[in-house]
């Protein structure tokens, strides 16, 4: 039978994806996911196949994430994740969540699928990113940020940088902000 990948996504509960080949010695079910742009990964949500109560069908006992930045970078490990299938959804979270535009996940020790083989299969999944932000309270200048030397080395140089407002006084642009003029400040 044909179970397309598309079946993992679409959420619907009489849908689900199982690979197209069985694990082997020399073969592991692999999902790749590239994104439009780069995001931050936070893991998925695995909903399992099942034919009979408490036969999980096609589960891997170890999940292996690897990432990647862009679309030309190769893909790197990021997280091994392994156990026993002891509910219908299972959720791979990261310790913290990974910049990335690309995923690759490989599905090892998969469980046997309606006793056909090992085929990986889901009934969905759901890939999550992270909109979290770490907030900060403002600092005194300090450290080499005191330093001019220093300063002046890892300034952006004007003519690569844009910069505007939404608003500003008629005698005191944003320009002044940027310049070292001593008496010459930005007002909005």
């Amino acid at each position: 039978e044909n179970f397309p990948f598309s079946y993992a996504l679409d959420e619907n509960k009489d849908s689900k994806w199982v690979s197209e080949k069985p694990q082997t010695d020399s073969f592991s079910p692999t999902i790749f996911a590239n994104f439009t742009g780069q995001i931050n990964f936070e893991g998925l949500i695995y909903s399992v196949c099942r034919h009979k109560k408490n036969a999980y069908d096609g589960f891997p006992s170890k999940l292996y994430i690897y990432t990647a930045l862009n679309e030309d970078d190769e893909f790197k490990l990021h997280t091994v994740f392994t156990g026993t299938q002891k509910d219908e959804k299972v959720q791979f979270i990261l310790s913290k969540p990974v910049k990335c535009s690309r995923i690759m996940i490989e599905l090892h020790d998969v469980g046997d699928y309606e006793s056909e083989g090992k085929y990986a299969a889901s009934d969905c999944l759901v890939f999550l990113q992270s909109f979290d932000y770490q907030e900060l309270n403002y600092q005194k200048v300090g450290g080499n940020y005191k330093k001019d030397q220093y300063k002046d080395f890892h300034k952006i140089p004007k003519d690569i940088i844009s910069v505007g407002t939404n608003g500003d006084a008629a005698e005191q642009p944003i320009d002044f902000a940027l310049d070292t003029d001593g008496n010459s400040f930005w007002k909005s």
